[in-house]
């Protein structure tokens, strides 16, 4: 995969970023540094650095894609009030363990789980809210 100065700044941004950035977050980001870099060029390069293994996609159910920095095996949590997601690690043993009366072996697995965060919570339990 040839590095190009876009690659390398929606690299940067994905990686710098706290969030798990969908492409319009990383495009938004890219144009501070790089204002005409164009939405397609954005969408090619977080392909191709997922193709690469150099960030992880995940599909979201009901919303875009998001991207992830973090390539190690893990799974997400997603806050259905303010969006953000963060990372939950679970182990393929402690799915298994759900799993243990069924007649097959679990080779992988994803995982989202959806809550509510603890700012939110904080925030709905706050007088006025």
């Amino acid at each position: 995969m040839g590095n190009t100065r876009q690659r390398e700044i929606i690299y940067g941004v994905v990686c710098a970023s706290p969030e798990h950035l969908d492409a319009e977050g990383v495009l938004e980001a890219a144009r501070h540094i790089m204002p005409k870099i164009a939405v397609g060029t954005v969408y090619r390069n977080l392909a191709a650095l997922c193709d690469a293994g150099l960030l992880r996609k995940i599909t979201m159910p009901n919303g875009p894609d998001r991207y992830d920095k973090n390539v190690a095996p893990h799974e997400h949590i997603l806050c259905s009030s303010c969006g953000r997601m963060f990372d939950l690690s679970v182990g393929t043993d402690e799915i298994a363990k759900l799993f243990k009366d069924e007649p097959f072996k679990i080779t992988g697995f994803t995982l989202t789980v959806v809550g509510t965060c603890k700012n939110c919570l904080l925030r709905s339990r706050a007088p006025g809210a």
